[in-house]
């Protein structure tokens, strides 16, 4: 069985909206509508359990109704952190031992395509683990307090993080479960799984999965959006 938990439970505080920003309306859907849809159509997802904060839930439940999505779907309750929905979903898997694999994604990542998902789940059956990167292009320099450059940084092997981070479920599991006893906070799970110093594996993502943050990246989605309809 292979699993994906989708993160909906952000507060959204840079979106600048009185409302949860995956609840926003992009290309005639909400934004989680679209991430959702991508995992749904994956052949190499059998289940989808959704993160999200309680406030949410109702508008969740009535999106899940109106769609006649393929998979079974699992709400669970999202965390005040990233970490504490990442965790609550793992919990959710009924049998971490039957389990194979889990993709990890930020519902903000609403133009995730079917097929990197895909390549994510193959090569963790490959390697263990795959998380979606890209190498950085811009030129990195370190700044101090007051604005100065301090340090110019070489790129060279410097990749930004992307989801879905894909893993053998039980590894995954048990790196939360050490990092959570000790309330280690990762901004991402490959963090989790490092410092037990796990291998991970990055898989070539794309541009155009980018986690809509601001309302200028909602501008972007939809136009991208447009163009792929």
């Amino acid at each position: 069985m292979n699993y994906a938990i989708i993160l909906a439970a952000g507060k959204s505080r840079r979106f600048e909206s009185s409302i949860n920003k995956l609840l926003t309306q992009v290309h005639g859907e909400p934004m989680i509508a679209h991430t959702i849809a991508c995992f749904d159509e994956c052949a190499l997802i059998d289940e989808i359990i959704i993160a999200t904060r309680i406030d949410d839930k109702p508008y969740v439940l009535a999106l899940l109704s109106q769609k006649k999505y393929l998979k079974k779907i699992e709400i669970v309750e999202g965390g005040t952190r990233r970490s504490d929905s990442v965790w609550n979903g793992l919990q959710s898997i009924k049998s971490i031992r039957d389990a194979d694999v889990v993709c990890i994604h930020d519902g903000a990542r609403c133009l995730i395509t079917k097929e990197l998902v895909e390549q994510s789940i193959l090569d963790c059956g490959k390697y263990g683990s795959s998380v979606l990167a890209i190498p950085v292009t811009d030129t990195l320099k370190e700044v101090s307090e007051n604005y100065c450059v301090l340090k110019t940084h070489p790129r060279d092997h410097i990749w930004r993080m992307q989801t879905p981070q894909t893993f053998k479920t039980k590894l995954i599991y048990n790196a939360y479960a050490a990092g959570i006893a000790e309330n280690f906070e990762g901004t991402d799970d490959a963090s989790f799984m490092e410092r037990l110093s796990q291998s991970v594996h990055v898989t070539l993502g794309s541009e155009e999965n980018m986690k809509v943050t601001t309302a200028s990246d909602l501008k972007i989605a939809e136009a991208i959006l447009a163009k792929r309809k």
